[in-house]
């Protein structure tokens, strides 16, 4: 049997309630030849009905014992994935009708990207809240080498626009599954790689809601360390400077300590914000901060 042309991996835990519409949003694809691979980490809401009772052969389930971990469901979809390219596509969010098709002509058109991001429209409840389309949205594309603008945190990639080349993806390794959320060090790894095909049409819709998986504390602790993980990676191998890799380390670990402050967890971003004071003595917030730490309860 021929395989697909695109594998969308989808991680799912307890998302019968609106893993629905996403698995709607795959089938009113006008790009059709994919499969799409629901890796369920141990659901017990009813997630494997909603995916076997879709009544599309292309809709596979995957289930797997509950581990918590959005790294290794990712990283055991790609490891069932049977198409060139490799699709993200998280158990919440939404993709325009012709958002695959888009990308997949994209990567034809130029082999040199080895893999293609696209604009997003993030939405809650109550309706539209943030638009990014990389630049202006009358030049259809970007095609670049992002790294350096990737490494400093100043391009926001969500998993759910992402299209990479198998090949790409298996230069690059797995997602880091010491990290519940390892999509920053993971886009780094292919931003080094491979240049970016950036569509700037806003195809994906990024569902904000209650039971985000990164608003868990756990989570949104190891996207700060995944983000800090990457740099000390990468300026180990030389591909960084000392003076960038100074810059990026006191911004991610700042931002941890205060997420920690806000948590209720003073000890531990008091750590943090040390650890930004021997980067830089004379950082002022940092001191700041840390001051206030001894005031939180």
């Amino acid at each position: 049997m021929r395989p697909p042309r695109v594998s969308i991996l989808t991680p799912a835990y307890n998302r019968a309630d609106l893993l629905p519409q996403t698995i709607a949003s795959v089938l009113a694809q006008t790009f059709p030849d994919f499969e799409m691979i629901v890796v369920d980490d141990g659901s017990t809401d009813g997630t494997r009905g909603v995916v076997e009772g879709c009544g599309d052969p292309r809709v596979v389930y995957a289930g797997l014992p509950h581990l918590g971990n959005l790294s290794k469901l990712r990283n055991a979809g790609v490891e069932k994935a049977r198409g060139e390219l490799v699709a993200f596509l998280d158990s919440d969010d939404l993709w325009h009708e012709d958002k695959l098709r888009a990308q997949v002509e994209l990567l034809d058109r130029h082999p040199e990207a080895g893999w293609s991001f696209c604009g997003y429209e993030s939405f809650d409840e109550n309706g539209p809240l943030r638009r990014n389309v990389y630049g202006e949205e009358e030049e259809e594309f970007l095609l670049d080498w992002i790294f350096p603008t990737v490494i400093r945190g100043r391009m926001t990639i969500y998993t759910s626009t992402v299209v990479a080349r198998r090949s790409l993806l298996a230069e690059a390794g797995p997602f880091n599954e010491a990290f519940l959320i390892a999509d920053f060090e993971l886009f780094t790894r292919l931003a080094f790689l491979g240049r970016a095909a950036v569509l700037r049409r806003p195809l994906t819709r990024i569902r904000k809601h209650a039971g985000n998986c990164s608003s868990d504390l756990a989570r949104g602790i190891d996207g700060f360390r995944d983000a800090i993980h990457s740099v000390e990676s990468f300026h180990a191998r030389g591909a960084i400077s000392r003076e960038l890799r100074t810059e990026m380390l006191l911004k991610y670990r700042f931002r941890l300590g205060k997420y920690l402050l806000t948590r209720g967890r003073p000890a531990e971003a008091r750590r943090e914000l040390l650890a930004c004071l021997r980067l830089r003595p004379w950082f002022l917030p940092g001191w700041t901060r840390y001051a206030r730490s001894f005031l939180t309860k």
